[in-house]
């Protein structure tokens, strides 16, 4: 009987912390927050901070390979092992991270939340940072994931430069049919969370065909190249 007692009592105390957890765990604690508490607006601004330092150091890395090319000396020291295709780790992943790690992760859940929630604007400011992310990444790479790059895979496969050109061509089409669109009263202005355009529909717009007329010259001698589709789109 003692025995019997000792049981129900243990299971009575696990029972009641149980459920103690349950009625506790009422809030998000915001010192730990989670993908789906991220509104657009917050979004926004880090993917714009992240693709930016990824750009600024692909220039840089690049006119540095070109001044190690023409130098009249040898060197032996980190930055000259960029130009024989050997370089230190530390020389060649900050593009890279700063591309998939910071920004590019978080475009998709950024367009996801802007269509539930019809926030166009910035599912097209995301598609429109999603193009120049990857034509970057395979203007210094040449192939890399872009289908397979967000959905958990840790072997995705690699997107040929062409298959890359047509998606990136594609992203900037969604950017500015979104961009186009007229956002419903109450939800969050792309000025919330614009560091680069201070929420100016415009000139996103003018970017996304700026970019247009910019990619469809690096076909010139391809058999797609169209230049009436160039004045088109600088128009």
């Amino acid at each position: 009987m003692k025995k019997i007692l000792s049981l129900l009592l243990c299971m009575t105390l696990v029972f009641s912390m149980s459920s103690c957890d349950d009625y506790l765990d009422i809030n998000t604690d915001p010192d730990n927050p989670i993908s789906e508490a991220a509104t657009v607006d917050i979004r926004l601004p880090w993917i714009q901070n992240y693709y930016a330092y990824a750009w600024g150091t692909a220039g840089m890395r690049a006119n540095t390979i070109i001044g190690l090319l023409t130098q009249t000396y040898s060197s032996t020291g980190a930055n000259s092992r960029l130009a024989a295709w050997n370089p230190l780790q530390s020389s060649a992943t900050t593009i890279y991270q700063n591309w998939y790690v910071g920004a590019g992760v978080n475009i998709e859940p950024m367009i996801e939340k802007g269509l539930e929630n019809e926030e166009y604007h910035y599912v097209g400011a995301g598609y429109c940072i999603k193009a120049m992310g990857f034509m970057m990444m395979l203007d210094l790479h040449g192939e890399l994931p872009i289908e397979e790059a967000f959905i958990m895979k840790t072997d995705p496969k690699y997107d040929d430069g062409k298959k890359m050109y047509e998606l990136c061509m594609g992203y900037l089409d969604m950017a500015i049919e979104n961009l186009n669109k007229t956002q419903p009263t109450g939800t969050k202005t792309l000025k919330d969370g614009d560091l680069w355009n201070g929420g100016d529909v415009s000139k996103w717009l003018k970017l996304c065909y700026g970019l247009k007329a910019r990619y469809m010259l690096r076909i010139s001698k391809k058999a797609e190249f169209d230049p009436n589709g160039i004045l088109t789109a600088l128009a």
